[in-house]
């Protein structure tokens, strides 16, 4: 397959004034940077905050705190946006030495990556997927802890 570009297309008020324009544009090239940077994970990690709840489930036999693998993907997505958080306020106002080269710019950025997945998450059924319009590619993990295996398909249900 080809690379294959997604267009984002937004309307600017006629009212809006040049400043807000100029804003609006940055603003977009912060989006469409950051969206760039979503894509090129999902594709190097296989979307793997999408199976990240089942893998929770399979650990600790469905027998942990939460209810479903949605509510332990948004917790999980939840606890990076609270490490964005504490790495950009140490960022912004001190708070000891930095071990990670990355500018609060980028953590906020990193940050509202994020909220856009668990409202992705949020938007589509909470299952991830729309329904009608996406397929869930089949796939079959194993994980190791403790010396036990577990094993879980997902793909269409």
């Amino acid at each position: 397959m080809t690379n294959q570009k997604l267009r984002l297309t937004v309307e600017v008020p006629d009212e809006a004034d040049d400043e807000q324009h100029k804003m609006f544009e940055e603003m977009s090239e912060l989006f469409e940077e950051r969206l760039q940077l979503f894509i090129d994970k999902n594709v190097d990690y296989g979307s793997s905050f999408l199976t990240a709840g089942k893998v929770e489930q399979t650990m600790d036999d469905g027998n942990g705190p939460f209810d479903s693998a949605t509510d332990a993907n948004l917790y999980k997505l939840f606890t990076r946006i609270q490490d964005k958080n504490q790495r950009f306020y140490r960022q912004s106002f001190g708070g000891g030495e930095q071990r990670v080269d990355e500018s609060a710019a980028e953590t906020a950025g990193d940050a509202a990556v994020y909220w856009f997945m668990i409202n992705w998450l949020l938007s589509y059924n909470n299952t991830g997927f729309k329904q009608g319009k996406y397929e869930i590619a089949d796939m079959n993990l194993t994980v190791e802890h403790d010396g036990m295996q577990k094993s879980f398909e997902r793909g269409p249900q």
